[in-house]
C-alpha cells in the first residue's frame, strides 16, 4: 500500500468512526441510568473528533506541494479514496519529501489505520458507514450499548494509539519541511555554481567556433554555427545520477552553409556536432580557481588532477585546511580514442560516413587555460532545404491565426523555461548578443510536406552566429543609449528576458501591442514601457508566478549589490526567482513531468 493510499484510508475511515460513536453517544442518553456514562462517552466523542481535525490538518501540509492545485487537494480531501490516490506523480514526490522517513510514515498510516479499524468493528459500524445494530432487536441494541458503555478501555486504548500516531506524524511532516527547504538551497547552490562552469565552457567553446582558427576554408564568410538551447542544469534523475555518477555536459551545435554566388562548390548544407568540452591544462592564473575545485559536478566533469604529494607527518595545532578535491577521471569514447586536433572544421565534417563518429577535437588556448572539445558527427536527419525561423517570425505567424500553424501555450511555457536558464548559462559568453531579441532566436522547421503552414520543432531553439570575423565584433558592441538609461532598466541581464516572456505571454510581438502613449526617445524604452503597461495583463493571463517573473525582469530584479551572474549570490536569486517558478508554471501545466 502506497503512502498517499495509506493517507487516503484513514482520512476515509476516521469520519466513519467519529460518527459511529456520536451515534453511539445519541443512544445512551436516551437512557437514564446512563448517565454517568454519557459525560465520558461525550468526552471520548469530542477528544476523537479533534485528533481526525489534527490528522486532517497535518495531511494537508504534509501533501502540501505534492498535490499542486487547490481544487485538487480539496478533492482528495473530500474523497481521499479516489482516483486522486492512485496518481504516480504524487506517491513519487511524496517520497522524494519524506526521504528516509518514509518508511516509518507509512507504519504509522498502517498503525492509525489499523487502530481505527478495530474501533470501527467494536462500534458495530460496516465499511459503509452503515450502524449494524439498528438491524438488532431493541433489546439486543441495548446490550450491545451496555457492553461498549462498560468496556472504557476500549475508547481509551483507541485515542491514546491515534494521539500517539498523530503526534508522530506532525514531527515527521515539520522535519520533512525543513529538510526539504534545506535540500532545495543546497540543490540551488550547486546549479548556480554548474551554471558558472556552463558560462566557462560555453564562452570557450565561442572562442573555438566562432573567433578561432578552426575554420580555413575558402568559404568560411557562408558559414553559420548555432548552438542549441537547454533547459538546464536541472534536478537530476535519481535513479540515473546513482547509476552514473558525474556525466559532462554536451553541447549541440548545428553548422550550416549556403550557396555561395563565386562558384565555390557545396559539399555539404548541414551537419550537426555534439561536442564535449574536457579541461586538459590548468594554469595557476585561471578564472575558474577554487570555485571549480568546490563542487560535486553531475553535468560536467574534468580530467582529474595529478594527486597532491603526501604530507610529512608533524604535530599541528592549527586547523588543517580540506584536502584539495580531485576530479572523476574522463572516460573517452572508443570511436574518439586516437583522434587528432581538427584543422578545418568544414574538411573534417565533410568526410562525414553517416554514423555516430568523433572527428578530432579543437583546442582554445584564448583564456590561460587550455580547453579541448571532443567533436562527434551526430547521425540525425538531415536537413535539407529548410532555413530556421526566428521566434518573432513565428510570433507574427501565430498573431494571424493560420489554422495550419499552432505554437500552442505548452510550446511557449517550454520556450520560457529554456531562454531563462540559457541567460543564465550563455550571458556574457558571447552566444548571447548584449541586446538579445526574439528575433536572435531560432528554430527549424520539421519535414512535413503535407502540412500548409510550417510544422516547427519547438524543443530546440538555437542562437546563430556567421563565422565570418567581421560578425563576430557586434557581440562586443554595445548600445550607447542603455547606459544613460541604467535608473530606468534595473538589470539589463534580465531586461530582455522579460521583454521576451511578455511576448511569449500573448503570442505577439512586443511592437505589436504598442500603443502611442509607451513611444519612447528609442526603442528600449518603448518596448520597456509597453511591457511594464502590460504586466497585469500578464497576471490575468498566465497566473501569479508567471507574472511575478515578468515584473521581478522588468522592475524588481534580486535585490544584490553586484547583478552580474558573476556573482554567486546573483546567480542563485535569479535561479530560485526567475528559472524555477517558471520550471513549476511548466510542470504544472505538463501534469507534473520533469523536463528532459
Amino acid at each position: 500500500m502506497s503512502g498517499i493510499e495509506a493517507a487516503g484510508l484513514v482520512l476515509a475511515v476516521f469520519p466513519i468512526v467519529v460518527n459511529g460513536l456520536q451515534h453511539f453517544t445519541e443512544g445512551v442518553e436516551t437512557i437514564k441510568s446512563w448517565k454517568r456514562f454519557r459525560r465520558e462517552l461525550d468526552k471520548y466523542s469530542r477528544t476523537l473528533e479533534t485528533q481526525r481535525i489534527v490528522c486532517l490538518n497535518t495531511i494537508e501540509s504534509l501533501f502540501e506541494g505534492i498535490i499542486q492545485s487547490n481544487d485538487e487537494l480539496d478533492a482528495f480531501m473530500k474523497d481521499p479514496g479516489g482516483a486522486f490516490s492512485q496518481n504516480i506523480g504524487y506517491e513519487q514526490r511524496l517520497h522524494t519529501r519524506l526521504g528516509r522517513s518514509y518508511g516509518n510514515y507509512t507504519r504509522i498510516m498502517a498503525d492509525m489505520l489499523e487502530a481505527l479499524e478495530t474501533a470501527r468493528k467494536e462500534l458495530g459500524i460496516g465499511e459503509d458507514g452503515k450502524i449494524l445494530w439498528d438491524d438488532y432487536s431493541s433489546p439486543e441494541r441495548q446490550f450491545k450499548r451496555l457492553k461498549l458503555a462498560l468496556s472504557k478501555n476500549v475508547y481509551a486504548d483507541l485515542i491514546s494509539e491515534i494521539k500517539e500516531a498523530n503526534h508522530e506524524l506532525k514531527e515527521f511532516t515539520k522535519e520533512s519541511h525543513i529538510l526539504e527547504s534545506n535540500r532545495n538551497k543546497r540543490r540551488s547552490k550547486r546549479q548556480s555554481v554548474d551554471f558558472k562552469l556552463i558560462r566557462h565552457q560555453a564562452r570557450s567553446l565561442y572562442n573555438v567556433i566562432i573567433t578561432g582558427r578552426s575554420w580555413r576554408c575558402r568559404c568560411r564568410k557562408y558559414h553559420v554555427a548555432s548552438l542549441r538551447l537547454e533547459p538546464r542544469p536541472w534536478e537530476e534523475d535519481t535513479d540515473k545520477s546513482k547509476a552514473a555518477g558525474a556525466t559532462r555536459i554536451k553541447f549541440r551545435v548545428l553548422l550550416s552553409k549556403s550557396c555561395p554566388d563565386d562558384g565555390l562548390e557545396v559539399k555539404w548544407k548541414w551537419r550537426e556536432l555534439e561536442i564535449e568540452p574536457v579541461e586538459t591544462f590548468e594554469s595557476p592564473k585561471t578564472g575558474l580557481g577554487n570555485d571549480a575545485g568546490t563542487l560535486s559536478i553531475t553535468t560536467l566533469s574534468l580530467v582529474s588532477s595529478s594527486e597532491p604529494p603526501a604530507k610529512k607527518k608533524a604535530v599541528n595545532f592549527a586547523v588543517t585546511p580540506p584536502a584539495k578535491p580531485t576530479w572523476p577521471p574522463v572516460s573517452i569514447e572508443p570511436s574518439h580514442i586516437g583522434l587528432g586536433p581538427i584543422n578545418d572544421i568544414c574538411t573534417a565534417v565533410h568526410e562525414y560516413r553517416g554514423v555516430r563518429q568523433g572527428i578530432g577535437f579543437l583546442t582554445d588556448e584564448s583564456v590561460g587555460q587550455q580547453r579541448q572539445h571532443n567533436v562527434y558527427v551526430v547521425d540525425e536527419q538531415v536537413r535539407q532545404g529548410v532555413d530556421p525561423e526566428s521566434l518573432e517570425h513565428l510570433l507574427q505567424i501565430s498573431k494571424q491565426r493560420d489554422p495550419g500553424f499552432n505554437l500552442s501555450r505548452r510550446d511557449r511555457l517550454y520556450i520560457a523555461v529554456t531562454l531563462a536558464s540559457s541567460v543564465l548559462q550563455l550571458d556574457g559568453t558571447l552566444w548571447l548578443k548584449r541586446q538579445w531579441r526574439s528575433g536572435d532566436i531560432l528554430f527549424l522547421p520539421l519535414e512535413d510536406r503535407k502540412a500548409s503552414a510550417p510544422r516547427i520543432d519547438f524543443a530546440h531553439p538555437y542562437v546563430s552566429w556567421k563565422v565570418s570575423p567581421e560578425d563576430t565584433n557586434t557581440a562586443l558592441v554595445a548600445d550607447a543609449s542603455r547606459s544613460t538609461l541604467a535608473h530606468r532598466i534595473p538589470s539589463e541581464v534580465l531586461f530582455m528576458l522579460g521583454i521576451t516572456l511578455t511576448e511569449l505571454c500573448f503570442g505577439q510581438n512586443i511592437y505589436d501591442m504598442r500603443i502611442q502613449e509607451d513611444v519612447d526617445v528609442n526603442d528600449v524604452m518603448t518596448n520597456f514601457n509597453t511591457a511594464s503597461r502590460l504586466i497585469e495583463n500578464v497576471y490575468c493571463e498566465s497566473g501569479t508566478r508567471y507574472g511575478d517573473v515578468v515584473r521581478r525582469c522588468l522592475k524588481c530584479p534580486p535585490d544584490v549589490r553586484d547583478a552580474s551572474l558573476e556573482n554567486e549570490k546573483f546567480q542563485e536569486a535569479v535561479f530560485e526567482s526567475i528559472v524555477t517558478p517558471l520550471r513549476q508554471d511548466f510542470e504544472d501545466f505538463n501534469g507534473g513531468s520533469r523536463i528532459r
